[in-house]
């Protein structure tokens, strides 16, 4: 089964599965005990040792997913960042500080 991302999720079809199965368990005890047909009692203990697993497995995925999707857009940011500041130092190479301009002026001032 593909979860609502897009992306197939075995924990998500095991998730379905068992819950298909323990529902499939209850329908069948329900219908057993009106007709007197021996089904194993239904164990709604035993159902949720079951699912609580399988559930944990799928929901625990999701959120890790999700923390990692909230990552990659700050990692993005600094890039930008970088980018900027790699511009800035080329204007300022472009344009001469006033230090340099002054250092000029006092070279020509004098006899060589």
């Amino acid at each position: 089964m593909k979860n609502s991302n897009g992306v197939p999720s075995a924990s998500l079809t095991m998730a379905f599965v068992s819950f298909f199965l323990i529902s499939s368990w209850l329908a069948f005890w329900v219908i057993g005990t009106t007709f007197g047909l021996h089904i194993p009692e239904f164990d709604a203990t035993v159902a949720m040792g079951y699912m609580t697993p399988l559930l944990g497995l799928y929901f625990g995925r999701r959120w890790n997913d999700n923390q990692n999707a909230t990552e990659v857009p700050a990692e993005e940011e600094v890039v930008e960042e970088e980018s900027t500041e790699v511009e800035s130092e080329s204007v300022e190479e472009e344009t001469p500080s006033e230090e340099v301009v002054t250092v000029t002026k006092a070279r020509k001032g004098k006899r060589v």
